[in-house]
């Protein structure tokens, strides 16, 4: 019985992670790619690290929030330390 809560744990924690990571992901490609599509004739300054260092940078972040996020059994603590 321990077992199985332990592995629930675990895959609690793995599924937090990797949707965090695909989150972030989404939002880096929607926010840094929606730019030049719609101002495509117009030289934008990206910082920190350009186009695909803040899409990293963003997918980082999210999936480091989504584990914060699951990683608590009880999910409202969860939600207020990923937040």
């Amino acid at each position: 019985m321990e077992d199985t809560l332990v592995l629930l744990e675990r895959k609690r924690r793995w599924n937090g992670l990797v949707m965090g990571l695909v989150s972030g992901l989404l939002f880096g490609l929607l926010s840094q790619g929606s730019n030049y599509l719609a101002l495509s004739g117009i030289s934008l300054y990206q910082p920190p690290f350009g186009p695909v260092g803040n899409t990293l940078m963003f997918t980082a972040i999210g999936g480091t929030l989504g584990a914060i996020t699951c990683w608590s059994g009880g999910s409202v603590f969860g939600v207020l330390m990923g937040s």
